[in-house]
């Protein structure tokens, strides 16, 4: 992984604000211009694309905004086999990860 957790965490709020908000992008558009810009880079890693997933998600869910549009993929990215790669490569970050990924399975999962 090229950014930690948070930094990934602050990239996709600071997207959101620069493309949703300021830009009138809508969320959609707003989470592909993001992904596009990361999934360029040689050794983006399913880490990396999973956080910014992750992170989309509970943004729109906060906002009250549809992320249905990417809920088969991330499905996919948070699957239990999944799970080990992150907690290896997020190390003591993972904590923050998992709180994190709770919160979302709890919304999802309802």
């Amino acid at each position: 992984m090229v950014l930690t957790y948070y930094e990934i965490k602050e990239a996709v709020q600071d997207s959101y604000e620069r493309l949703h908000i300021r830009g009138g992008y809508d969320e959609y558009n707003t989470f592909f211009a993001s992904l596009n810009d990361y999934d360029q880079a040689e050794d983006f890693s399913l880490t990396e694309e999973c956080c910014l997933y992750l992170n989309f998600a509970i943004l729109f869910m906060k906002n009250n905004a549809s992320f249905d549009f990417m809920e088969e993929r991330l499905a996919e990215l948070i699957k239990e086999e999944n799970l080990i790669i992150y907690k290896d490569e997020l190390n003591e970050e993972y904590i923050s990860f998992e709180k994190d990924l709770n919160e979302l399975k709890s919304y999802l999962y309802k």
